[in-house]
């Protein structure tokens, strides 16, 4: 097992994040879109999987720039930048999304921890 995620960039360097709904882990908390890693799967076939199932868009793995591993809790952090801005139709899992600067998640109360503590170890901008 382990987790995907996606740090998903707008042209402007701003970073889709996904408020979660009230049902599923940490309800009503900002974060970013992503998921388990399923058995005898990469972790860039689950990236690639876990955005088209809560996003609706097409990704591939040229569209990633960077890979950031945390190999003891097999997590896998991507930096991808989008081609053109999902539309809120697109948005299948979560009750929301918004672009935001790091800083400004970084400031918003109900983001999660984890992901405050991605953007700053890996330096993500």
């Amino acid at each position: 097992m382990g987790y995907s995620g996606a740090i998903l960039k707008n042209r402007k360097g701003k970073i889709l994040f996904q408020l979660r709904d009230e049902n599923g882990k940490n309800p009503n908390k900002w974060g970013i879109f992503g998921g388990g890693i399923k058995k005898n799967e990469t972790p860039n076939k689950a990236l690639l999987r876990e955005v088209k199932e809560e996003l609706s868009i097409q990704i591939s793995e040229s569209d990633i720039i960077k890979h950031h591993k945390i190999p003891f809790i097999n997590y896998h952090i991507f930096e991808i930048y989008l081609r053109s801005n999902p539309k809120k139709s697109d948005l299948k899992e979560g009750k929301g999304m918004k672009f935001m600067t790091k800083e400004g998640f970084l400031k918003t109360k109900n983001a999660l921890l984890r992901v405050k503590i991605f953007l700053k170890i890996f330096n993500i901008h």
